[in-house]
């Protein structure tokens, strides 16, 4: 026998509340199978559900939108700094700059430091362009191709949408928490009106009730072993309708 399955994502939550607010607002002449006092707490509940979720959405859409900006800006700003370092132990290696020049920077061999998470880049990131100016500063020849001014504009753009895309899924994190905090209630409400929905045709046979309810946006799923015998059954009529056609035709040619 199916068994009625409460919806399992917001969008089937939504649909369950619309259709008997839309339901209700149709004059049909018929009492609706549930009561006035749940249906305006679906009225009350529903518009403060969607706006949770919409606001979820908006975030969610902003964030994946600023994505393809920030991993771009992520690869330069890694990319330039990487170069600023090969180009700085490349020149100690000819012996354009002394050995001492490394004690400024976070590595004291001739492997460069791997960066490949954001708070890695953002770390290395700020060490470099700090100590490239404190080598300067102590006299040292800047280093050019790429200069620290132009690494510092890649790595200051990395910055700013680094902070943005924190901030646009802090938004998202908190959008959707709103949205968990009400599908409890949301929850406990369709059940509520589902319940009554079927009360209300309990004088019914179970198929019949089921067929009436479902007109009311009440779920019903069958079992795998029960959809399978399901299939079984409609098979076997197809078949047997085919049959019945073949001896059909077979009669009529016969004449």
């Amino acid at each position: 026998m199916p068994y009625r399955r409460l919806p399992n994502t917001d969008i089937k939550r939504l649909k369950a509340l619309k259709r008997v607010i839309d339901l209700s607002e149709k004059p049909t002449g018929v009492s609706l199978p549930f009561s006035f006092v749940t249906l305006q707490q679906v009225k009350n509940n529903l518009p403060n559900f969607e706006r949770e979720i919409i606001h979820q959405n908006e975030a969610l859409k902003q964030q994946v939108e600023r994505q393809k900006e920030y991993a771009k800006s992520f690869r330069k700003a890694q990319l330039y700094i990487s170069h600023f370092l090969q180009v700085m132990n490349m020149a100690v290696l000819r012996g354009d700059l002394p050995s001492a020049a490394k004690k400024y920077y976070i590595f004291s061999d001739n492997n460069i430091p791997a960066f490949s998470s954001e708070s890695e880049l953002v770390k290395i990131g700020k060490k470099v362009i700090q100590a490239e100016k404190e080598r300067i500063l102590d006299g040292g020849n800047p280093i050019t191709n790429p200069t620290i001014a132009l690494v510092n504009v890649k790595f200051e753009k990395f910055i700013e949408l680094n902070i943005l895309q924190k901030n646009l899924k802090e938004n998202y994190m908190r959008a959707s928490h709103k949205v968990a905090e009400y599908r409890p209630i949301i929850d406990k409400l369709i059940q509520t009106l589902w319940n009554e929905i079927e009360n209300s045709f309990s004088n019914l046979g179970d198929e019949e009730k089921r067929k009436m309810s479902s007109e009311y946006g009440v779920e019903y799923v069958f079992r795998r072993t029960e959809l399978d015998e399901k299939v079984e059954i409609e098979n076997n009529l197809n078949y047997t309708n085919i049959q019945k056609n073949d001896i059909s035709t077979q009669y009529s040619l016969s004449f």
